[in-house]
């Protein structure tokens, strides 16, 4: 079996503001900051698209 590496997380002080900020928004579990995110991901991915979900 393979494991995945896991290391210490990084969080900075913007990461935080950013989770505040939507937090504090109309807009929890959709809205702009989930279609900047799924941009972000397809870049990464080399892919046209990408779709968040929640367990929400």
């Amino acid at each position: 079996m393979k494991s995945i590496p896991y290391g210490r997380q990084d969080i900075t002080q913007a990461d935080l503001l950013a989770v505040q900020e939507v937090l504090t928004s109309d807009w929890l579990t959709q809205g702009p900051a989930i279609e900047q995110f799924e941009k972000k991901v397809a870049d990464y991915c080399g892919t046209k698209y990408a779709v968040a979900l929640t367990s929400a």
